[in-house]
């Protein structure tokens, strides 16, 4: 089974308490990546991509609005869709 790790919230993540055995170290996330284990998931700005790239295989999928600085339109369509998920979901 394919995991994904969204880079951006990992800072989130790492604040809150884990169990050691759920743990992943950023060279375990790059091995599994490299595996194709893993999707890493770039939600930084495209101007933030362009000065420091994108971590190598990882999709790059902006999660804020750059006019806005709020969580775009589509942010959630467009994350399934890098991770092979369904992506355009059905509203309730």
């Amino acid at each position: 089974m394919r995991g994904t790790i969204v880079a951006g919230l990992i800072l989130l993540c790492a604040a809150l308490p884990v169990a050691a055995d759920h743990a992943l170290t950023a060279g375990a996330a790059h091995r599994a990546a490299v595996r194709n284990e893993l999707t890493i998931v770039d939600i930084r700005l495209p101007s933030e991509w362009a000065e420091t790239g994108l971590p190598e295989g990882a999709e790059g999928v902006p999660l804020q609005d750059p006019a806005t600085r709020g969580v775009r339109p589509g942010f959630v369509d467009a994350l399934l869709e890098a991770v092979g998920g369904t992506g355009a979901r059905r509203s309730p």
